[in-house]
């Protein structure tokens, strides 16, 4: 068998697996999450599913069209590569929010019990208006610092107030 068709068929079976796994990470990120206190505005699911299809017309591409075995290789590893940033957004549209866990924002789980501060939010009150109005910086245990991006600032209000509940800061 030809180099190329294994890598086509290896790059194939990788992203058909990632794909058939989305129920069972949507259903983790439901038990991970709890139920939901507040609903934040949606992020589209088109572009996560023109990604995923793009990603997946590169590796038949690269099929189609012979390249050295290295190039095939590089071509499927960025359609691999794409395939996992669409699922994230794919997963999490339509679930952003603040739960009983924690806040899905930006394609991001982030739990209340991992949260150590909101540097932004202790510094004077002059200094934090360089900042964003609609971000929320975090530093936490597991993924040190995470902006999450909301889309107003009365959302990122409503979400920093009950992150500042949950996690007593």
């Amino acid at each position: 068998m030809d180099i190329s068709k294994i890598i086509f068929l290896v790059s194939t079976g990788i992203f058909f697996v990632l794909f058939f796994t989305i129920p069972f990470r949507v259903k983790n990120l439901k038990k991970n999450a709890g139920e939901c206190i507040l609903k934040l505005t949606q992020a589209s699911v088109y572009k996560a599913v023109f990604i995923y299809l793009a990603g997946f017309l590169l590796i038949i591409f690269t099929m189609l069209i012979k390249f050295y075995p290295l190039y095939q290789c590089i071509f499927c590893l960025c359609a691999l590569l794409g395939e996992n940033i669409a699922m994230r957004e794919f997963i999490m549209s339509g679930k952003y929010g603040v739960y009983e866990n924690g806040i899905i924002a930006s394609t991001q789980f982030v739990r209340f019990s991992d949260i150590l501060s909101f540097p932004v939010l202790e510094l004077p009150a002059e200094e934090r208006e360089r900042y964003n109005p609609c971000e929320l910086s975090i530093v936490s245990k597991s993924k040190s610092n995470i902006t999450l991006i909301f889309a107003s600032k009365e959302e990122c209000e409503k979400v920093t107030k009950i992150a500042r509940e949950k996690t007593a800061l």
